[in-house]
């Protein structure tokens, strides 16, 4: 499985999350994520650009 760290921006992007985990959706496509923690817009867009995470969650960017 590929290790992906997925950020949110804000609480209430979690419900969507949510579904797409409880639905086994990311095991069906072969991903293992990790999107359990917050990420302000600045260190969202230093940490995709550094490659650092692969997606956020939002519309910052």
């Amino acid at each position: 499985m590929d290790k992906i760290k997925f950020p949110y921006r804000s609480d209430g992007h979690l419900a969507l999350l949510h579904v797409v985990h409880d639905s086994g959706s990311w095991e069906k496509h072969g991903l293992q994520v990790e999107y359990d923690f917050f990420i302000s817009a600045d260190d969202a867009h230093r940490g995709v650009a550094k490659g650092e995470v692969e997606f956020v969650s939002g519309n910052h960017l």
